[in-house]
């Protein structure tokens, strides 16, 4: 089932109300009611997919995610879209979302999971899907270049450029392309680093984190969100926690 808080075009989603229209719901702009009719839905056996902006599934329905969802444990995924500071292009400082990272990885048996190009939604979309309970996927609005003809498929760390031992750059979602960038501007001023890409911040692959981190000792997180609650405070909690392993 596919669920919509007034977003049909926003999240494209006139495709599949066409092709099944009787697994469709358009909840117009009320999105904490729209997560009820998807935990609901969850509770019937459907496989409710809850749709809208990721400032909006992050703020608006906070509570309804935290208490309808998330502590029951109950079969529902969200698809925010419009991630970070990109969506302010066309809608506006309302519509950025640079928290939702931080709120989502904090609600009980959520996964979190953050795709880079429109090939690795698609595999995404289908972990989310064979995964029981909730999860939160984070999508971006304006157009990205396609990274691979891989599709997601089990939302591990990925070593994409490996010139050097000097840094780890880690990278999320549609910062992923700036972080390549950044890697041969670096290599041009004698700077070699490591591009590491996360596709699934919760729960995240802290192994191979660690991993990377012995190797360079430095780390930087590219991200479209703050530092505060993100990916970047997810990788420090990880050095604090294994500071033995890390540094020595």
């Amino acid at each position: 089932m596919v669920l919509s808080a007034d977003s049909e075009l926003s999240m494209r989603l006139t495709s599949f109300k066409n092709k099944y229209p009787d697994r469709y719901i358009e909840v117009r702009i009320a999105e904490q009611n729209l997560v009820n009719i998807g935990a609901g839905l969850a509770t019937s056996g459907k496989i409710p997919f809850v749709t809208s902006y990721s400032v909006f599934l992050s703020m608006k329905v906070c509570e309804q995610v935290r208490i309808f969802v998330a502590y029951p444990n109950l079969n529902v995924k969200f698809v925010g879209a419009n991630e970070g500071i990109y969506a302010g292009e066309k809608e506006g400082s309302t519509h950025q979302s640079c928290e939702d990272f931080s709120i989502f990885r904090t609600f009980l048996n959520m996964m979190v999971l953050n795709p880079t190009d429109a090939i690795e939604t698609i595999g995404a979309v289908k972990i989310a899907a064979k995964h029981y309970g909730p999860v939160y996927i984070r999508l971006g609005g304006p157009p990205t270049p396609v990274y691979s003809d891989k599709r997601l498929t089990a939302g591990k760390v990925e070593l994409l450029s490996n010139l050097g031992n000097d840094i780890s750059i880690f990278a999320t979602g549609i910062m992923v392309f700036k972080a390549l960038k950044a890697a041969d501007i670096l290599k041009k001023k004698g700077i070699y680093v490591k591009v590491i890409k996360i596709d699934k911040i919760k729960p995240i692959d802290k192994d191979e984190i660690i991993k990377y981190l012995k190797e360079t000792g430095k780390a930087i997180t590219c991200e479209d969100h703050l530092i505060n609650g993100g990916l970047g405070s997810t990788i420090a909690e990880i050095i604090a926690e294994n500071v033995g392993g890390v540094l020595a």
